[in-house]
């Protein structure tokens, strides 16, 4: 009886080890840091959708125009500033520091394709031009994400 009693005892613990480590496992797979590449590619998802949201329109510096000599609460975010509506530009940071590109085909309000784009870590792009890019895909290091709306 009593050995029969160990065993079962045995065997509820390895149950019991195998499902803590399965638990360990999972957890570790869904926190795991993601590479430079996918977070690129993650971070260039954020930015499209950030401009889709704000219909492309960037805030545009206006550096030879004069400022407020008085400035009061209100006029906090006052400034040399224009808003810009644009379909293709730069816009964000990669993982690396650059600049993501992007373009617009359509239209841009609707049954449109948005293009952001990553040189990569090498900092040089890898096709002839975008019409190449857009047409063929990313190339060597370089991130493409494409967002239609």
């Amino acid at each position: 009886m009593t050995s029969k009693v160990n065993r079962v005892g045995l065997l509820y613990g390895f149950i019991i080890v195998v499902a803590f480590l399965s638990y360990v496992v999972t957890v570790y797979q869904k926190n795991r840091p993601l590479s430079l590449e996918a977070r690129t590619e993650q971070r260039a998802r954020l930015v499209g959708v950030q401009l889709i949201e704000t219909r492309f329109e960037q805030r545009i510096f206006l550096p030879d125009t004069p400022m407020k000599e008085e400035r009061g609460l209100a006029s906090a975010g006052e400034g040399p500033w224009m808003m810009k509506r644009n379909l293709n530009g730069e816009v964000g940071r990669d993982a690396w520091g650059q600049p993501f590109a992007f373009q617009v085909k359509g239209d841009g309000i609707k049954n449109s394709t948005l293009y952001i784009w990553s040189v990569g870590p090498n900092g040089i792009p890898d096709y002839k031009d975008t019409k190449d890019l857009i047409a063929q895909g990313a190339k060597g290091d370089d991130i493409l994400v494409a967002i239609p709306f």
